[in-house]
Order: structure tokens, then C-alpha cells, then sequence
């Protein structure tokens, strides 16, 4: 399929963050200290960028530290912080010790940088191990407590969700010295890339030998640095995927090619394979390698999707990890002996092998991992863990509390919560687990209790569980829905937009696609044209075959400013309709350009037969399409009584903008008898199923008709008002009100609401000349005290 993603700004952006892997230069001056505080969540910066979650203190003795972090996320100079890893290489010597004269020679150096950057991993404790080395003992003892205090922050602040919130970093420097203060040996050190994801998470298993068990930690520096660039574009998934591959090359390439991050970047070359038995064996190949995360995969392929037919194969990739006691290997042998999956059936080995596994962490993450993804649409914990979890469960263990609520939750609208289990639910969300405070919070909507559910999802939001950013955008949403047209709370809406902004950039694929569609039905301006392109750029590139159409949508504008125009939208249609030759939308797509000849040479005939076979698929808004078009003649001979039918069958299907286009054919008289009452009952009732076009029409055919038994600027204005009370609406709309005000003899009116929508024409991208002279006109003519009125056939 054809994507269009590079920009030049989004290259730029990924230049300068390569500085991560390969800061050189000499830590800058000292800045003036800035005031640390917090940045809250939901406001909009003059980027049309949203504000992130700030770091949220765990404790009340790590406030100074969450001050610390939010004072460099969302105010620091990026190239100095990063800056300040130069030192690095400088004190270090080739055994992770330091050069007593290297921290003589850059002791002010070093004490400007731990001001530049008070939160860096590496800078602390270098800065401990040169004080020790030059005999400063007071010194190097208040800088080890530094470095610890920041560790145990680190470790406190995120939720306890067994490394699904990596810890956060700076630099690659800082997972480094996290290992050396450790002294643990390294088992295991991977980098499991997901695309869409916010993080590029990198995991290190480390050998606890206090407690004989694994530790296993994962860390994140990426989402920091999105954080710093403060460039618009950082927002989007697929700038983060870019900026993600080209630190892993720059990674790779200081590695020689060896390694983790020359694994990721083979891994994700493998997952790129069109078809599923090519993708296999290069996963396959990449495994036999010793790639471990390329075994993951192939599980993930062969035993949990049971595609490929590749069971075996996925064992025999798992097993050398497996025999090193690799938890995760032996979980996914769990799931094949559970199956009987490329080895013979075996529950009671599969039970062996979760216990196995269990025990090498010291607690039963396992356990709950494989119940998650046993789930399906079973609502008992799956037989092989079961006795395990419910163990747990009632020794008050919130993860097992978890899983079994959560799989109950499943037949949750047939019966209710059983008393054990739902006070189970309860102390795992007052445990700060995200996902149950996410699932109790729903609960507490589901029974009527809102507040006390918006307070459990906004916790689970804040620790940036996406299901929950998206579950509380939906209640914002519902909240201003809920109100009458004329009371609705302009911040319920924005709060809704926000929090779905927070769950696409965790990497919800279908909030990406959400955010797409809202900007493109906001004012076609320069900002909302971007932010539409950027979320549908980012859900095509996670396979989304609606967000690819509906880039090819925005670039068949011609729109300025834009990663493509008319033709790279007919590519896009194409490369669709190769991969679905039944795809409806990629047909119409394609149809549109034909009529219009932008992108494609004109082809009118072409056009008609595309739209009509769309609609033979039965497709709702091809049915509405075919009939404009026979309605109106635009891609040949008119038909106005077949046109009306087609409208009459996406209309039956539920598809408003066909109430919409019938009711303007019955008030004109378009290829069905005159009926104006009928025309205003449907457009009332497509305003009131959400689409302010049935207000736009009403409100425009009632207040400039020329026939006095049709003009009505009475019920015209009734519509102008409730269209006038919706946020977003764009010139065309605003035209409309102002049309109504001057048939209402309020030209005062008219002549303001009509300079506002020129000004909203004059925001429009590409700028709509003819629309705006048509303005102009319709001002000059109020100004004369002039109806402005229009003929209807």
C-alpha cells in the first residue's frame, strides 16, 4: 500500500533527535533557574498540540523530584539537556569506572551539567564515582543519596502494571548506570518496538541474587525526547516511528550492527513482509539467530493467533530461552502444551511451565499474563491457571483480583458481580492497579454512579492506561451530547478531544482514526488540515484501511502544506482497491477525481460505472452517492426518480446525510412531488441525530427561497439558532445564519454573522476565492438592507 508520511519538518524533527545516541558536544552554560511547576493535563498550546500528563509525585518526599522532571519536559532547552551526556564518555573509562583525572579536568563541567539536567541517571552517578575517586567522601555520599532518591522515584512513580509503564529516562546512558549501580548480571537486554506505540521500550532481565529470582525492568528515553522537541508534529504515532528507527539505526551503527537495537531494527524489517509465510520465515531466521524477541513474535503469529500453521516452529524458537528459565519463554510453551500446539497436549506441563515461570519473577505475572490472553469471551479463568489466580486472589493479591474480575465482567450485563469478586475489583483499583481502576470506574458509570467513575477513570488515565483515556473521553463526550443544544459545555467537548488525543498517542489505532475524522470535519484550515493528516498518517501506518482513504480524502483538496495532493490520493484509492477490489470507498474516492479531473484525467463514464458498483455492494454512503449523482447529473444524463431511490435506500440504512439530500429534493421538488412540511420534519431529525447539515439546509432553503408559499424565516431562524449554537461550524454555515438574520430584517445581525464568515473562509486551505467573493456580495447587500434570495427549480 501506498503511504505518504515524509515531511520536511518531521525530518528535521528526527535529525535532531538523533543527538540521543550521539551527544558530542560540550555541556552549555548554566540557565537561570526556571520555576518547577507541574503542568496540568487539558489545555491546548499554541501548536494545536496537547498538553501531556505531568509527572505525578508518588509520595510527599518526591514532589521536588516530579517538580525536577515536569521543569525539563515541558520547559528544558533539548540540545542542553541532552547535552550533558557528553560527559559520559569523557569520565568513563572502557570498565564502567571513572578517570580520577578526566573528573578532575571536568568537575565544573560536571556540576553545571547536574544543574542543567538535576534528573539525569548517569550524570548522578558518575558524578558519585568521581567524587569517590578524587577521596571527596562527603561528596560523593550526598551525590550516591541523589542518585538513589531518583531511582526509588523512578521505580515508585509508575503503576504497579509489571513494566507496561516503562521507567522513564533521558538517554541510553541512564538504563547503562541503572545496570551498574545494580552490580546484578545482565540475562537478557531487548528492545521490543510495537509501532504506534508511545515508548521504544528497551527491557533489561537482571539476575536478583538477594532474593535468587529475575528482576525484570523496562525503561523508556523516547517519550522524554517527544516531550522536548515541543514540535507540533511530536504528537503523531508515525513521527514517533520515524524518530524510534532512526535512533535504533544510530544505536545500531555505534554497536557495529550487533546487538539489541540491530535486532529491533531486523525484527522490524521481518514484521514489514507482505505475506504471513514470508513474515514467518524471516521471524524464524532472525530467532535461530539468537534474536529473542523475533521467538516472542512467532508466538504471538503460531500459538496465539494459530496462523501460519507454524506451532512447531514457534517452539523450537522458544526453547533455547526456555532452558536458560526465560519467563516469557516458558509462558508462551505453556500456551502451546495448553493447545497441543506443535507439541503434544499437555495441561498439566503447561501448569508446570506457568509455575516455572512464576518463579523465576517472585510473583505470578505469568499466571495472570496467560489468563489475559486465554481470555477470549470466556467468562471463568482458563482451567490451567485458574487454581493459581483464585489462590491468589484471595490471599488479596490485585492482579489476580484483577483477572478474574475482569473475565466475569464479560457476562457483567447478564448478571451482576458476584459480592467476593466485585470487593476484589475494589481493592485492586484502591491498590493503584490502572486496568482496575479503568474496569471498576466503567462499573460505577454502568450502575449510575458518574462521579464517583470519573474519579477512578481520570486516575487510570493519568497513569496512561489508553483504554481509559478512551473510556473518559467517551463520558466527556456523552456528558456534552446529553445537554440541550443550547447549554452544552464548550469543555466537555475539548476534555473529549484531549483525552482521545492521549489515548492515540499510547497507540489506540481507532482513536487515531476518530481524531482523523474530527479534524477533517472541523474548517478546512492549515492547523486542522495537519492535525487530520498527521492521525490518519499514523492509523494507515498501523494498517487502518479507512485512515489511508481518508488521507486520500484531504490530499484530493489540493490543500497547501500538505505531504500530498490529488494525484498521491488517486495513488492511495488504487493501492486500496489492489488489496480490496470491493473496497465502496476506494471506488468513490476514485470517482470523485474522475469527475473533477484533479489527480486522474476526467472520465465521466468511468466515474458513473465506479459509483454505481460501489452501491451494488449494498454500502450506505455509496447509495447516497449514486443518488446525488443521477439526482443532479454530475458524472452524466440525469434520472431524478432513480436518483430519489437510491437516496430512499441509504436513508433506510440509517444514513443521514441521504434524510439530508431527500428532504432538500422534497422541499425543491426535485424528482419527487413538493412536500415542505415533510423536507423540515427531516432535516430536523438529521440535526438532531448529530448532523448540523439538516440545520444548515433548513435553515438556507426556508430563509432565501423566492417562493412566499416556501419562505419561512421564522422556522428558518429556529434553525439558524440551533446551528449558530454548534461549536466548529465553518463559513458556509455561518453564510446560512447570516442569510436567516437578513430574511428576519436583523441585517445588524446578518452584517456581523456574515464578516465572521469571511473571516473563516479567509482561514480555509486551499482559500476558497469564489466562496469568499459570494460573501462579499451577500455583506454589500445587507449593508443595503437587501434579502439575499435564491431560485429553486
Amino acid at each position: 500500500m501506498v503511504h505518504v508520511i515524509q515531511s520536511r519538518s518531521i525530518a528535521a524533527l528526527c535529525g535532531s533527535l538523533l543527538t540521543l545516541c550521539a551527544a558530542a558536544a560540550e555541556p552549555p552554560a548554566v540557565p537561570a533557574q526556571a520555576s518547577s511547576v507541574a503542568t496540568p493535563i487539558s489545555r491546548t498550546n499554541d501548536s494545536g498540540s496537547v498538553a501531556p500528563v505531568p509527572v505525578i509525585a508518588a509520595t510527599a518526599g518526591d514532589a521536588a523530584i516530579a517538580a525536577q522532571w515536569n521543569q525539563i519536559l515541558e520547559h528544558g532547552d533539548f540540545k542542553q539537556v541532552i547535552g550533558t551526556y557528553a560527559l559520559v564518555t569523557k569520565l568513563e573509562t572502557a570498565n564502567d569506572g571513572v578517570k580520577a583525572d578526566a573528573c578532575s579536568a571536568n568537575a565544573d563541567a560536571l556540576e553545571a551539567a547536574l544543574k542543567i539536567n538535576p534528573v539525569g541517571l548517569a550524570l548522578w552517578y558518575d558524578a558519585y564515582q568521581c567524587a569517590k575517586a578524587l577521596n571527596q567522601a562527603d561528596l560523593a555520599e550526598q551525590r550516591l543519596r541523589s542518585f538513589t532518591n531518583l531511582v526509588g522515584f523512578a521505580l515508585r512513580s509508575k503503576p504497579p502494571d509489571w513494566g507496561d509503564t516503562p521507567i522513564r529516562v533521558l538517554h541510553f546512558d541512564d538504563v547503562v548506570a541503572f545496570i551498574q549501580a545494580s552490580g546484578e548480571k545482565v540475562l537478557n537486554l531487548y528492545v521490543d518496538r510495537i509501532a504506534g506505540s508511545r515508548y521504544l521500550p528497551v527491557t533489561v532481565v537482571l539476575s536478583d541474587s538477594t532474593h535468587h529470582r529475575v528482576q525484570i525492568l523496562t525503561f523508556d528515553f523516547l517519550d522524554a525526547a517527544m516531550r522536548m522537541a515541543r514540535d507540533p508534529n511530536a504528537q503523531f504515532p508515525k513521527v514517533r516511528n520515524l524518530v524510534a528507527g532512526e535512533i535504533l539505526e544510530a544505536l545500531a551503527q555505534s554497536t557495529n550492527g550487533q546487538g539489541p537495537f540491530a535486532q529491533a531494527l531486523h525484527l522490524g524489517d521481518a514484521m514489514t513482509k507482505a505475506d504471513l509465510k514470508s513474515r514467518v520465515q524471516a521471524l524464524n531466521s532472525l530467532a535461530a539467530s539468537g534474536n529473542y524477541v523475533a521467538a516472542l513474535r512467532l508466538a504471538t503469529i503460531c500459538l496465539f493467533g494459530k496462523s501460519g500453521n507454524c506451532g512447531a516452529e514457534a517452539v523450537d524458537a522458544l526453547l533455547p530461552w526456555a532452558e536458560k528459565h526465560d519467563p516469557e519463554a516458558m509462558l508462551w510453551l505453556a500456551f502451546a502444551y495448553a493447545d497441543g500446539n506443535g507439541v503434544r497436549i499437555n495441561v498439566t506441563d503447561a501448569r508446570r511451565l506457568i509455575e516455572a515461570a512464576d518463579h523465576e519473577t517472585g510473583d505470578i505475572r505469568m499466571a495472570c499474563t496467560f489468563a489475559s490472553l486465554r481470555e477470549g469471551g470466556s467468562t471463568e479463568v482458563d482451567p490451567v491457571v485458574r487454581p493459581i489466580i483464585e489462590a491468589q486472589a484471595r490471599e488479596g493479591e490485585p492482579h489476580a483480583q484483577f483477572v478474574i474480575a475482569e473475565t466475569a465482567a464479560n457476562a457483567y450485563f447478564k448478571r451482576s458481580l458476584s459480592p467476593a469478586v466485585r470487593a476484589g475489583l475494589h481493592h485492586a483499583a484502591s491498590s493503584g492497579l490502572p486496568e482496575a481502576e479503568r474496569l471498576w470506574g466503567d462499573m460505577q458509570f454502568q450502575e449510575g454512579r458518574n462521579d464517583e467513575g470519573m474519579k477512578w477513570l481520570l486516575k487510570a488515565a493519568n497513569a496512561d492506561d489508553s483504554r481509559a483515556q478512551q473510556d473518559l473521553a467517551n463520558r466527556y463526550a456523552e456528558r456534552y451530547n446529553a445537554s440541550p443544544i443550547g447549554q452544552r459545555n464548550p469543555e466537555d467537548r475539548e476534555l473529549s478531544r484531549e483525552w482521545n488525543t492521549r489515548a492515540a498517542q499510547d497507540g489506540n489505532v481507532e482513536v487515531m482514526l476518530g481524531l482523523g475524522y474530527f479534524y477533517m470535519n472541523l474548517p478546512a484550515t492549515k492547523n486542522s488540515l495537519r492535525e487530520a493528516q498527521g492521525w490518519l498518517q499514523s492509523a494507515s501506518l498501523a494498517g487502518n484501511v479507512e485512515a489511508t482513504l481518508s488521507l486520500g480524502d484531504i490530499y484530493a483538496t489540493n490543500a497547501p502544506g500538505l505531504d500530498g495532493d490529488a494525484s498521491t490520493a488517486a495513488k492511495l484509492y488504487q493501492a486500496v482497491l489492489d488489496e480490496h477490489p470491493d473496497n465502496p470507498n476506494a471506488r468513490l474516492g476514485l470517482a470523485e477525481l474522475l469527475v473533477l479531473g484533479k489527480g486522474l484525467a476526467k472520465d465521466l463514464q468511468k466515474a458513473r460505472q465506479l459509483r454505481a458498483d460501489a452501491a451494488k455492494t449494498g454500502n450506505a454512503a455509496a447509495e447516497y452517492v449514486l443518488g446525488k449523482d443521477l439526482l443532479y447529473g454530475q458524472s452524466g444524463s440525469r434520472n431524478a426518480q432513480a436518483g430519489i431511490a437510491w437516496l430512499k435506500k441509504a436513508a433506510a440504512q440509517g444514513y443521514t446525510m441521504a434524510k439530508v439530500d431527500y428532504a432538500d429534493a422534497l422541499f425543491s421538488g426535485i424528482g419527487v412531488t413538493r412536500d415542505a412540511q415533510k423536507a423540515v420534519q427531516l432535516w430536523q431529525a438529521a440535526f438532531d441525530e448529530g448532523t448540523w447539515t439538516g440545520a444548515n439546509q433548513g435553515a438556507w432553503y426556508l430563509c432565501t427561497s423566492t417562493d412566499p408559499a416556501l419562505l419561512d424565516p421564522k422556522r428558518g431562524m429556529r434553525f439558524a439558532n440551533e446551528l449558530e449554537n454548534v461549536i466548529g461550524i465553518g463559513a458556509a454555515e455561518l453564510d446560512t445564519v447570516a442569510a436567516c438574520h437578513a430574511a428576519s430584517n436583523d441585517f445588524d445581525g446578518a452584517i456581523r454573522v456574515e464578516q465572521h464568515a469571511i473571516r473563516e473562509a479567509e482561514k480555509m486551505q486551499p482559500l476558497p476565492t469564489k466562496m469568499i467573493e459570494a460573501l462579499q456580495k451577500r455583506e454589500q447587500l445587507y449593508k443595503q438592507h437587501k434579502h439575499y434570495t435564491e431560485p429553486f427549480q
